[in-house]
């Protein structure tokens, strides 16, 4: 073949070429912007709630970012929950000192009262802020562990000390309600079963025999685990049907520490969504743990507020960042 040939053929490819690798770079065609899209970030997570959040259940597991650095870290679980019908029920207190966050938040969003709470177990990183939300929101009812007014079984807890603790709550005008396995409390539509520990649950420490307890509304629930370590799992696990486990969202035992999460109690629990409050770093394996099921796992240390809507036939979920 002739010079001239071999020329027009290797341009004829390149030309070939060209039109191909620009038929397929299609990177600076994102389509029309008409504002549809949510607002990401490059883990996926949203950060836009629903347009219309009325009549259902949320789930909002605080994360406090905003604290210095320098103040200590160990700022526990508080979780507020709102109910279908307006009414709020709070989920252990945090520590004390940085409830003064979540009120300021709270009045932001003119929150004005809440109306019960539920205090798992009798440690400061649970229940520290109780007095202040109290006094700002007027709640009326607080649901104790009950197990830890027996002064045999309350380990770590001085039992003296809870007493004089509810007294002052009974001095502000609460009605403090212990509870076991097999209480309820409802709130309009909603159940909250307790389900651990028992009378007789015998545990080595508070946060083994810190409570277990489900949300249940319109066939979904929410489990909120405590402060379980693995022995207290293993106990739960023994004298809890794993059926009532079975949830749509879980609130992870003991702030995603290595503590705590195993398989087994995991399996059980199966959850969708999952969140862990507090300062503690999962590891690799106990995440995989959750996530080998297909549930998504946030840690408020990482996404501030994680928020999660249940509205009787799914979950959505979005954060602070």
């Amino acid at each position: 073949m002739k010079m001239k040939q071999w020329l027009a053929l290797f341009l004829a490819l390149l030309l070939s070429l060209a039109v191909l690798v620009g038929c397929g770079d299609t990177s600076k065609d994102d389509g029309p912007d008409d504002g549809s899209q949510t607002d990401t970030d490059d883990t996926g997570r949203n950060h836009t709630p629903p347009e219309n959040t009325k009549g259902n259940l949320i789930f909002t597991f605080f994360g406090n970012l905003e604290l210095p650095s320098a103040s200590n870290p160990q700022w526990g679980d508080c979780t507020l929950v709102t109910l279908p019908d307006g009414g709020r029920v709070l989920v252990d207190a945090c520590e004390g000192g940085y409830e003064t966050y979540i009120v300021q938040q709270l009045r932001d969003e003119g929150i004005t009262s809440i109306d019960a709470a539920i205090i798992s177990h009798y440690h400061t990183d649970h229940y520290g802020g109780l007095m202040t939300f109290i006094d700002t929101f007027g709640i009326k009812t607080v649901y104790i562990n009950g197990i830890e007014l027996d002064a045999g079984l309350a380990w770590n807890t001085n039992a003296g000390d809870l007493d004089g603790y509810i007294k002052r709550l009974e001095n502000k005008g609460v009605t403090v309600i212990p509870v076991l396995a097999g209480d309820q409390a409802v709130f309009g539509d909603v159940t909250v079963d307790f389900l651990y520990p028992a009378a007789n649950t015998a545990a080595d420490t508070t946060n083994d025999s810190s409570l277990v307890f489900t949300f249940h509304w319109k066939g979904q629930k929410a489990l909120f685990t405590s402060d379980l370590y693995y022995a207290g799992e293993d106990v739960c696990l023994k004298e809890v049907d794993h059926s009532l486990l079975k949830c749509d969202l879980m609130k992870i035992m003991h702030h995603g520490g290595n503590t705590s999460g195993g398989a087994e109690f995991i399996e059980a629990a199966s959850p969708k969504v999952a969140v862990a409050m507090g300062n503690h770093v999962m590891t690799d394996i106990g995440k995989y743990r959750y996530t080998k099921l297909g549930c998504e796992v946030y840690q408020t240390w990482e996404t501030g507020d994680v928020h999660v809507m249940m509205d009787g036939s799914g979950l959505t979920v979005w954060t602070q960042q």
